[in-house]
């Protein structure tokens, strides 16, 4: 449901053009001169946009689908790479619209950050087998509570792909911060599980899969189980951009829409599972039939309690809420 009023106050506009002041960005539109004449001439507008490791799917599908065109938009996707550099990117003014992660999204708000959820993507499903937390057979690791004082690599400290596992850690009656994170990108996981160099990993499809795959025993989807409904990556923009742009997001949102149901329909799942093992680097035969879970709408309740765990376990120097943090035209559920 799109709602009619903007989200953005003047103080935030202000903010955002004083971060880009500070920081000596282009007001430009993050495009080359080339894409933009195309785009004129096509009377599409132009967007960059970068997608992360993981639930990119949707992105690659509206493009070559040519749902971003149905919309009106003449869009160029990039590969990416963890939330923290996705997100220095849209500041930057280099690209227009990023997948960052949820905890990052509300740490940066904490902060001050002019920046704005404009539609969910990847989340969280009660009924996900897609992640879990993986250690060596002859680890001697064989519950949640046994990881006390033991190294666990992570997407990035204190980015959200550990929320799972610290509350995982409080009800198994240990010291979250009794474990030794250690940011790891996902592809890099299994080698780092296989020589030792953390005990164990927290991982999402496709790695996942992969890793299950060659042997490595899973001790539980943590995030099913403590982070249900709650986003992990997120599709954002800062307040600059969106307050002049709100109509292309309101399009963006749309064409990730008709992607999104592309990507659930049974009858395409061996399309997706190719763009998966292409954009990932994998053999199509590692890569799951089992596809993450993936929603433009946003789960308001859910993501309002898992801001409240953020907080208590100290991700946030100050309170953030929903309303805070997401653009009130945003898709909800």
């Amino acid at each position: 449901m799109m709602l009619s009023s903007s989200k953005l106050s003047k103080p935030r506009r202000a903010a955002a053009v004083a971060l880009a002041s500070v920081l000596g960005l282009s007001a430009l539109a993050a495009c080359s001169s080339g894409q933009a004449s195309d785009a004129a001439e096509s009377g599409l507008t132009p967007l960059k946009i970068i997608v992360a490791p993981v639930h990119f799917e949707p992105a690659y599908i509206a493009d070559r689908m040519g749902f971003f065109e149905d919309h009106g938009l003449d869009v160029s996707v990039q590969p990416g790479a963890d939330a923290q550099a996705n997100f220095a990117q849209a500041l930057s003014g280099d690209v227009d619209i990023v997948t960052t992660s949820w905890t990052v999204m509300a740490t940066s708000n904490a902060e001050g950050v002019p920046v704005t959820a404009i539609a969910s993507n990847g989340y969280i499903s009660a009924e996900s087998k897609g992640s879990g937390v993986l250690v060596r057979p002859d680890s001697g690791i064989t519950s949640v509570a046994d990881l006390a004082g033991k190294t666990i690599g992570v997407q990035g400290v204190r980015s959200g792909s550990d929320l799972a596992v610290l509350l995982a850690a409080e009800d198994a009656g240990i010291d979250p911060d009794s474990l030794v994170q250690v940011a790891l990108p996902f592809p890099a996981m299994q080698a780092a599980l296989e020589s030792g160099q953390v005990d164990a990993v927290m991982a999402v499809d496709p790695f996942f899969s992969q890793i299950a795959g060659a042997g490595m025993e899973n001790l539980g989807n943590m995030q099913a189980q403590f982070t249900p409904d709650v986003p992990s990556t997120v599709w954002a923009t800062t307040d600059n951009w969106l307050a002049e742009n709100e109509e292309s997001a309101e399009k963006f949102a749309a064409a990730m829409e008709d992607a999104v149901a592309y990507y659930e329909d049974p009858a395409n799942l061996e399309e997706v599972r190719a763009i998966t093992a292409e954009i990932s680097q994998t053999d199509i035969d590692k890569v799951t039939k089992v596809l993450p879970t993936i929603s433009v709408a946003f789960k308001r309740q859910a993501a309002s309690d898992n801001l409240s765990a953020l907080s208590r376990l100290g991700y946030l120097t100050k309170e953030v809420t929903f309303e805070d943090m997401v653009w009130d035209r945003a898709p909800m559920n």
